[in-house]
């Protein structure tokens, strides 16, 4: 038997209704890793998370349990195990924000996580710069929303993801 509000229990594709006036978002942060070392390829992605869980939203980080890896000198980690659990981590998030700065490297695994989300009718975010990925119209298609810089996309996030008021949001992120 519920408590009689039905908004308490209510699910959907695009985020959680704990209770009536909090949505607890997770929200899946992907970006380049190959041929990054795990302070380059980690770096936004901890800045992010810190920013993000100040004010309740959970972030899921791919290279959560890669440093393990890095630091213990084990090599079992398959690639098929990588790409399983990255693709899963995908489906568990309600939000896909993607931070692709101008780089050499083209992000092959970070396009297939975009595609995967875009299949799953998820809302990805984009912060990048580079024409490749801003221009390219399979990007444009796939993605809801693009930014050039981490700050305007994180208050975007919030307000229209996690249906804050832009009262509540710090007035300083740290740039």
């Amino acid at each position: 038997m519920t408590d009689g509000n039905i908004l308490n229990t209510w699910d959907s594709s695009l985020y959680s209704l704990r209770s009536v006036d909090k949505l607890e978002l997770k929200v899946y942060l992907s970006g380049g890793i190959a041929g990054l070392t795990y302070d380059e390829a980690n770096a936004w992605r901890m800045d992010v998370t810190e920013r993000l869980e100040r004010v309740g939203i959970h972030t899921i980080n791919p290279l959560r349990r890669r440093m393990f890896f890095e630091a213990s000198g084990e090599e079992d980690i398959t690639p098929n195990e990588i790409v399983t659990r990255d693709l899963q981590d995908v489906r568990d998030a309600d939000l896909i924000l993607v931070y692709l700065p101008v780089s050499e490297r083209f992000s092959v695994g970070t396009v297939c996580e975009i595609w995967e989300a875009y299949r799953l009718q998820k809302p990805i975010i984009l912060v990048s710069d580079d024409p490749r990925y801003v221009k390219h119209p399979w990007m444009v298609v796939a993605i809801t929303r693009i930014f050039g810089d981490l700050a305007p996309a994180l208050k975007y996030l919030m307000v229209r993801w996690a249906d804050m008021d832009e009262d509540m949001l710090p007035e300083k992120w740290g740039d």
